[in-house]
């Protein structure tokens, strides 16, 4: 299983733009095969213990069943659709890719 983590930070992190990203993403990356696991929140706030790393907008956390189905997923044309769509309001993309 791999395990695909985005954490963006926004130009405008207004909640209606908070809540247009995440809309978004719930269109355009949750609808894909091999996907066993998605979510897509805003920063939990008040969640500010020294450890904590506070510095993003929204989460997006996506299981695949196979490093086959990640792979698969980057090249769908939804995918940049989503791309495309909110680009223009990411300050910062960190992506985080797990195995296990």
């Amino acid at each position: 299983m791999i395990t695909h983590t985005v954490f963006l930070t926004l130009h405008d992190s207004s909640s209606a733009s908070v809540q247009a990203l995440i809309a978004a993403a719930r269109t355009h990356l949750a609808p894909h095969d091999g996907i066993r696991h998605f979510s897509a929140a805003p920063r939990a706030l008040g969640m500010d213990r020294s450890v904590t790393d506070t510095e993003f907008h929204v989460a997006l956390c996506i299981a695949f069943e196979s490093r086959a189905a990640h792979d698969q997923y980057q090249e769908t044309p939804a995918h940049q659709c989503f791309i495309d769509e909110c680009q223009a309001n990411w300050a910062e993309v960190r992506v985080f890719d797990s195995e296990g």
